[in-house]
């Protein structure tokens, strides 16, 4: 028992438990994360597609991120995070991945290796995506189309308030 009348072993469980839950989030409440779709869909497919199934784990998520620049839509990741998603081994025709929060697809993208010869109409990151710079920095850029913008005919989905939001709300937003 400690001064105030409480068993000191019920104080260290609530302390504990304040802890714990303190750096929990709720379940619903996953934040800013990018998922590969559960079934194969070419990336030249996702124009035609009405619902995105996601898989059961993201590729990277909130936690993999170091920061996230709005205006140029890079993607600071931790070097673990930077590594898998280098050696995901992509198709030549790329693998698509939705953007997600809390879960919840926002848009749908495709990752793609330069040396595709498809173009794609939708947010792409490259692989490999270093240049010089963004090797020692783990920087992935969501870009518009590929090879380049103009095969992008829609709206920039990328600074969509609820990801924007969510970012804010983790405090990964720079």
């Amino acid at each position: 028992m400690n001064r105030a009348g409480v068993p000191f072993g019920l104080l260290l469980v609530a302390l504990a438990m304040m802890v714990l839950l303190n750096g929990c989030r709720r379940s619903d409440e996953e934040g800013f994360a990018i998922y590969l779709l559960a079934q194969e869909t070419p990336p030249a497919k996702l124009s035609l597609l009405s619902h995105l199934e996601i898989e059961t784990t993201p590729v990277i998520s909130a936690d993999d991120l170091v920061s996230y620049q709005p205006d140029t839509h890079e993607i600071h990741l931790t070097p673990q995070a930077y590594s898998r998603i280098m050696h995901l081994g992509l198709p030549l025709a790329g693998r698509s991945f939705a953007v997600c929060v809390d879960r919840h697809p926002v848009y749908a993208g495709a990752f793609i290796i330069p040396i595709s010869s498809m173009s794609v109409d939708a947010v792409v990151i490259r692989q490999p995506a270093h240049t010089h710079d963004s090797l020692d920095r783990h920087v992935l850029t969501l870009e518009l189309g590929y090879p380049g913008a103009e095969a992008y005919t829609g709206e920039d989905p990328r600074a969509a308030p609820e990801i924007l939001e969510a970012l804010r709300r983790d405090k990964k937003l720079r």
